[in-house]
């Protein structure tokens, strides 16, 4: 089937660049045009081999099919939005706008318009992460009553800084992807109890120490994103309890030359099994890479061969429950109404 016609806004985004070389590699998927930076302070990180062009220059294209939003958290529905109106698929970068309401307008514009987006949170795509939801949905698993998911690492200072710019600081910088988490699994919480702080390390005064409580009728959930903890890279994981097994994903991703793999304890539950030892088998993934997987399926729905991971309607309640995650009202940037 002929590539999909792409291009990319934004370079504001971490993980940007690695988007734009997934969109390079993938060329049986994609035929990638070039790139929009419409954020002034960013040109200087324009890519060499980019063909660079304005947004008012992709809007007008007729034969434009998809667009993949790299912006930055505050700048992204901006854009995203400018295509959604215009009918254009749209990837947007997690956790896909700083602001509710606007994030419900571009996403029941898409959903009006029955057009397909993507959102960039990758762990949806990791394999293990696949693996467990495909046997809780076979009930292997039983009754999922609690989800516990850790995302941490040691940002240096002006890091730690920057998420200053945010309510929830950590909670809403990388908190998300575990929120995201915990909704597949356990679907979307009663009661969201935010508990986000400052640990103070150099001075900062940032909320460098995400964490928050999600409550559901049989049981509770937590999501922990720490910017200060040393060596957390190595301790992010996703623990999944259900009444007939637990699938615990230990660390998370192990780097493997740019490339990743996961490792994983699964324990199901055996009538004859010792409470007192340890009955789990060991799986380990195969070597994958973090965006590829992502972008292949984002393809996909574009061309229809493939659904949507999630509804209009789901992607919404995500977002709500991220910023009640973070303590804010409607928004994390920018004054918050009350």
């Amino acid at each position: 089937m002929k590539p999909i016609k792409i291009a990319q806004i934004g370079t504001g985004h971490d993980h940007a660049s690695v988007i734009w070389d997934s969109l390079k590699k993938n060329s049986d998927c994609f035929e990638l045009i070039g790139l929009a930076e419409p954020i002034e302070a960013n040109r200087d990180r324009i890519y060499s081999d980019a063909k660079v062009y304005t947004v008012d220059e992709l809007l007008k294209m007729d034969d434009l099919e998809a667009v993949v939003i790299e912006a930055g958290k505050e700048h992204e529905i901006k854009y995203a939005q400018m295509f959604a109106d215009k009918g254009i698929p749209v990837q947007v970068d997690k956790p896909g706008s700083a602001d509710f309401d606007e994030w419900a307008t571009f996403v029941n514009t898409m959903k009006k318009k029955h057009l397909p987006f993507g959102i960039g949170y990758m762990y949806r795509f990791n394999p293990l992460v696949n693996q467990a939801y495909e046997m809780m949905k076979r009930g292997e698993l039983g009754d999922i009553f609690s989800v516990e998911a850790q995302m941490s690492v040691r940002h240096d200072k002006e890091k730690r800084e920057w998420l200053g710019k945010y309510k929830g600081g950590m909670m809403y910088y990388l908190g998300c992807h575990l929120i995201d988490m915990v909704c597949m699994f356990k679907g979307i919480p009663d009661e969201v109890i935010p508990l986000s702080s400052t640990t103070g390390n150099e001075g900062v005064e940032s909320e460098d120490y995400g964490f928050a409580i999600l409550k559901y009728s049989n049981g509770v959930s937590f999501v922990k994103a720490n910017a200060s903890e040393v060596n957390g890279y190595e301790r992010r994981q996703l623990v999944i309890s259900g009444t007939k097994g637990t699938y615990e994903i230990r660390p998370w991703e192990i780097n493997s030359e740019g490339k990743y793999y996961t490792k994983a304890k699964l324990t199901l539950l055996r009538k004859w099994q010792n409470q007192w030892t340890d009955n789990s088998r060991e799986i380990v993934s195969d070597v994958y890479d973090r965006y590829d997987s992502m972008m292949r399926h984002f393809a996909a729905i574009v061309r229809g061969e493939a659904e949507m991971m999630f509804d209009y309607d789901y992607e919404i309640e995500v977002f709500r429950t991220i910023i009640k995650a973070c303590g804010a009202k409607k928004r994390v940037f920018g004054e918050d109404e009350n």
